[in-house]
């Protein structure tokens, strides 16, 4: 029998998302490769379709994201960016709403 060793590396990216009052929403993005790879994808693709938009629109932004990256695929780096910026639009909701 042959050894096997199992190495798993999981490297993160946490962000920010900022509205306009100055709240500030925190997500979480993980890879199974290299996070610099996973930040680049997110500032690249997923932010362009975010910024300028309301954050209270939570559901009407993952949509929209889901949609217009679908040929990028489901799943790996676009779905964990997707995640991060859900992540930090609920925790922007959550704080304005007192529920922090």
């Amino acid at each position: 029998m042959i050894p096997v060793a199992l190495q798993t590396a999981v490297r993160h990216v946490v962000g920010e998302a900022e509205t306009e009052q100055g709240v500030v929403g925190w997500g979480e993005a993980f890879s199974r490769c290299e996070d610099k790879s996973l930040k680049a994808m997110i500032e690249a693709r997923v932010l362009p379709l975010v910024i300028g938009r309301s954050a209270l629109e939570i559901g009407k932004i993952k949509y929209d994201l889901e949609f217009q990256l679908q040929n990028f695929g489901r799943v790996g780096p676009i779905v964990y960016g997707v995640s991060a910026v859900d992540i930090a639009l609920w925790d922007i909701l959550g704080k304005i709403s007192g529920r922090d």
